[in-house]
């Protein structure tokens, strides 16, 4: 409990939480904005709350959340459908959005521990900005390591206003050229490879994988890394990730804190906007603003590109996806190769992952530039992260790190490939590293296993980090920097 100021009286905050105050909070946290464009995260917190104050907490387990709130039938596996390990980490994040905002001056806090989704009210007391809070709750064993909580730079002082409007629109032009120019690489892509998009209605989420017919240029370490993807009866998706903006009048780009969007061209109130926009100074030049998802990074495109180039010359089919379009239904039916970071999409954050490796950002809004992979178990030789890069003089980027990550799938014989870097042009590196045959047998001569150098098979589960050196936009070189081997027995989804 953080300690009051000394000689303020805070008895107050140990008083229990009465049911009436829990009621109340309640709905005053459903009709908040923060909330407003979730509706099933207001399911769930109401499932949760509404039990906890009948006096019925003891029924609050994940198999009964997923039937009563998310709708799941019979024969519904929590171990196999993730979806509600996914949901309560969102509104876990939901709910630390509201407090940071609507409900920075509310008595009563809310909050879903990890561990379980039993919901713990606790009084706050607000005095002279400092805030005071009651009893803390029972922690779990599951907690995330303090090495991924930690804040990655120091605290820097807010930025002042925008000096002009024009500064604004000449960035936010520059992102737009960049989106449209991607749009047409991926539609381009799109008519000279029409069958990687084709979509098998009839799939079954376990199965035995045959043995793959690949061309005879496909061998070695390639065909290691590749070979669980290639199944006709139900194809890979390949998810990118794309920003979420608001967008003016004049197509300028706001970039928004949070997942949450409505649909494409949907105005957004002023207190709307300044609650979902990274920064609300720009509103004040930008005149009515509209939700807008068509944009994705160059580095994404190419990505696509490297991932399907691969796949024609294998004759294997491919489904293309958003990765917010992704569902829990797609993670048990389908292999999945994501491209992008977890910072850059809010489902990979969600999901049961072990990793050795992971992506980080500052927890201050200024966090362009600064975010960052973090070795949680470095070994001898290795780095304990890993950051961009830059021109100590012209502070342009000159290096991108990335992750090529083999994980297992949400389901028995699924596997969830994560290329993503950095910035976009990490995630382009990525894909180029895991579809190039002379990379893939440096990963395998680094950490595979056979009898000798030249015959090591790649492992079925690893994260491997590469170093992109940058110039003006383009990739100069790709390096495998670090890498560790993966076991499957670690990726067991975990209680949450």
């Amino acid at each position: 409990m953080k300690a009051a100021p000394q000689g303020t009286p805070n008895e107050g905050l140990n008083t229990p939480v009465t049911p009436q105050e829990q009621r109340a909070q309640l709905e005053r946290i459903l009709r908040s904005e923060a909330f407003r464009l979730a509706p099933g995260l207001q399911k769930f917190l109401e499932f949760v709350v509404s039990k906890t104050i009948e006096g019925s907490s003891q029924g609050i387990k994940e198999y009964t959340v997923g039937t009563e709130v998310f709708g799941r039938t019979d024969g519904y596996d929590p171990k196999i459908d993730t979806v509600v390990r996914i949901q309560a980490h969102r509104l876990r994040e939901k709910l630390k959005d509201y407090y940071s905002s609507e409900g920075a001056g509310d008595g009563i806090f809310v909050e879903i521990p990890k561990g379980h989704y039993i919901p713990w009210f606790s009084r706050r007391l607000i005095l002279a900005g400092r805030e005071l809070e009651g009893p803390q709750p029972p922690t779990s064993p599951s907690e995330t390591p303090e090495a991924v909580k930690e804040t990655l730079a120091p605290k820097r002082a807010p930025s002042s206003r925008l000096k002009s409007g024009r500064q604004f629109m000449k960035k936010a032009l520059l992102w737009t050229l960049a989106g449209v120019a991607g749009m047409y690489l991926l539609l381009g892509g799109a008519l000279l490879l029409p069958r990687l998009w084709s979509n098998h209605a009839t799939e079954q989420p376990s199965r035995i994988r045959p043995e793959p017919l690949l061309p005879t240029g496909l061998k070695g370490p390639l065909n290691d890394l590749w070979a669980d993807f290639l199944e006709e009866e139900s194809s890979p998706i390949v998810a990118y990730s794309n920003a979420i903006f608001l967008t003016n009048e004049t197509a300028d780009l706001l970039r928004l804190k949070s997942e949450e969007v409505d649909n494409l061209g949907s105005p957004a109130s002023r207190d709307l906007a300044n609650r979902l926009v990274a920064n609300p100074s720009l509103l004040e030049h930008a005149g009515p603003v509209f939700f807008e998802d068509s944009y994705t990074g160059t580095g994404e495109v190419m990505a696509v590109f490297y991932v399907t180039r691969l796949f024609s010359q294998l004759h294997s089919p491919l489904q293309v996806k958003r990765s917010r379009l992704v569902t829990t239904d797609d993670l048990m039916r389908h292999d999945v190769i994501f491209l992008g970071s977890t910072i850059e999409d809010a489902l990979l954050a969600g999901l049961p992952l072990t990793q050795d490796f992971v992506f980080l950002r500052p927890l201050e809004p200024a966090a362009k530039w600064r975010q960052r992979i973090s070795n949680l178990h470095p070994q001898p030789g290795e780095s304990s992260s890993y950051a961009i890069e830059r021109d100590p003089k012209t502070y342009a980027v000159r290096a991108d790190y990335a992750l090529v990550s083999f994980l297992p799938g949400m389901s028995p014989n699924r596997k969830i490939a994560i290329l993503g870097g950095l910035t976009t042009l990490g995630t382009q590196a990525a894909a180029d590293f895991a579809t190039s045959p002379s990379q893939i047998a440096e990963l395998a001569a680094r950490l595979g296993s056979g009898p000798d150098t030249l015959h090591k098979k790649v492992p079925p589960f690893f994260q491997a980090v590469i170093r992109a050196e940058i110039m003006k936009g383009d990739i100069l070189s790709v390096k495998y920097v670090a890498g560790h081997v993966i076991q499957a027995a670690r990726h067991s989804p975990p209680k949450d």
